[in-house]
């Protein structure tokens, strides 16, 4: 029998190497929204940039080039998986100014005033996202820049609002139990978050992007694996129901499939700049 400890290892190492053949393709699709958060926090050389809850790390690394051999990223996940991703990808592109921390954002396990800006790309709202904007603010020195992106308006982001409705509408799970991640698409109750955690808000755009996954089992995957809310939820059904609803979510994204059999959504997201 194989020991607990290399299996999990093993299961460990497999999620891993299939979020690194998806984060081509996401890449691609967060894009112009990376460049955007990189350009207004400005990195410069010997500055220490924070990102939270960063996934496969794409966003940090490209700050982190500006950076200099006496600058770091931290590059920091609540989960091990997209760590290992992140590494995999900095050792790719030559990036060695760069730190992997496994962090909790609403609970930053760093010293007051110690960073010069933090990064979060899409995903506060799976936090609460008050404590961790606070802590953001902790954390920052003076003057220090907190770029951040957060979904737009649901109906313009089907490729998740329909998940999330269908989650919620059939019955999977309580609506009360859920984070909303369009919980900040209120441009108001986002400056008010904002303005309560000790920030200025210095910029805010929405920017229409399209999402295009190449085929509908890309897009499960994208849901599955890289959505932590839904992958936390998902990984703990049965196989039977998760193939259940897997099936019902291809039928309702059917409408964005197109003729080379991928598909595309519309998305919006919405870019802050703060101090």
């Amino acid at each position: 029998m194989q020991p607990i400890e290399d299996h999990n290892k093993e299961a460990r190492w497999q999620l891993a190497t299939s979020l690194y053949e998806l984060r081509n393709e996401l890449w691609a699709i967060s894009r112009p929204v990376t460049a955007w958060l990189v350009r207004q926090i400005n990195p410069g050389p010997g500055e220490i940039i924070l990102e939270l809850l960063a996934g496969t790390g794409d966003t940090g690394f490209v700050a982190a080039s500006f950076l200099g051999p006496n600058g770091k990223l931290i590059c920091s996940d609540r989960s091990i998986e997209a760590l290992d991703v992140a590494r995999m990808r900095a050792k790719e592109l030559g990036i060695n100014n760069v730190e992997f921390k496994v962090l909790n954002p609403e609970k930053i396990e760093l010293p007051d005033n110690s960073v010069d800006a933090v990064i979060c790309k899409w995903g506060i709202t799976s936090t609460n996202y008050k404590e961790t904007l606070r802590e953001s603010r902790r954390v920052l020195r003076t003057g220090g820049r907190l770029a951040l992106a957060v979904w737009g308006d649901p109906i313009k982001n089907p490729w998740i609002s329909l998940v999330h409705n269908l989650l919620i509408g059939k019955g999977y799970i309580p609506k009360s139990s859920f984070p909303d991640i369009f919980n900040l698409s209120i441009l108001e109750r986002l400056k008010e978050a904002l303005t309560e955690s000790g920030f200025l808000t210095l910029e805010m755009s929405s920017m229409e992007t399209k999402l295009r996954f190449t085929d509908k089992e890309t897009y499960w995957q994208g849901i599955t694996q890289l959505g932590s809310d839904y992958s936390g939820f998902m990984s703990t059904l049965r196989e039977d129901v998760l193939l259940e609803l897997r099936d019902l979510i291809y039928q309702i994204v059917e409408p964005y499939k197109l003729p080379d059999n991928s598909y595309e959504f519309s998305a919006q997201s919405i870019n802050v700049l703060a101090i």
